[in-house]
């Protein structure tokens, strides 16, 4: 996706969503299936790479098409929190979006960093805030065999965008 197709940025916004979700499969096809919840997880960490396009970066349209894209991300979520406050809803999503792009930050930076915190949000407690109590850790051979699967989906995302 060098560019968008449409100058509308509801199309816009659903296009990058699509991809974020569309990402999804490279994951499970790489390692296993995820939870319902574990889903919306992993749509969630996708954002952090669909909204840092070329496509959107260097579009007239980013603050509108940014907007668009989190009014129906937010929608979708709340489908599978309905009982939460629209002020939590946000300050839950804005949340794991700092918590994914600091665990890719450091994913990218440090080769002996392992995504344990990730595996943990999308496929122990998908959509809760309560990281207190992580359990006990997956498998080092499952948690590596998901951690190249994570690898193969970031690279899939990065390159439908750019």
């Amino acid at each position: 996706m060098k560019n968008f197709k449409s100058y509308d940025t509801s199309d816009n916004a659903m296009e990058l969503l699509s991809i974020a979700r569309d990402g999804i499969e490279s994951l499970v096809s790489g390692y296993k299936r995820l939870p319902r919840k574990g889903i919306y997880e992993v749509t969630l960490f996708n954002t952090i790479f669909v909204l840092n396009s070329k496509c959107l970066l260097n579009s007239k349209q980013k603050f509108d098409i940014e907007n668009e894209y989190f009014s129906i991300l937010s929608h979708i979520i709340n489908e599978e929190m309905p009982n939460v406050p629209q002020e939590y809803l946000i300050s839950f999503i804005n949340g794991r979006l700092s918590f994914y792009m600091e665990e890719y930050k450091k994913l990218i930076n440090d080769r002996l960093y392992t995504a344990m915190f990730i595996y943990y949000n999308f496929y122990i407690n998908p959509l809760h805030n309560d990281n207190s109590q992580i359990g006990t850790p997956p498998n080092p051979m499952d948690l590596l065999s998901f951690t190249k699967a994570l690898y193969n989906m970031i690279n899939w995302v990065q390159k439908q965008i750019n």
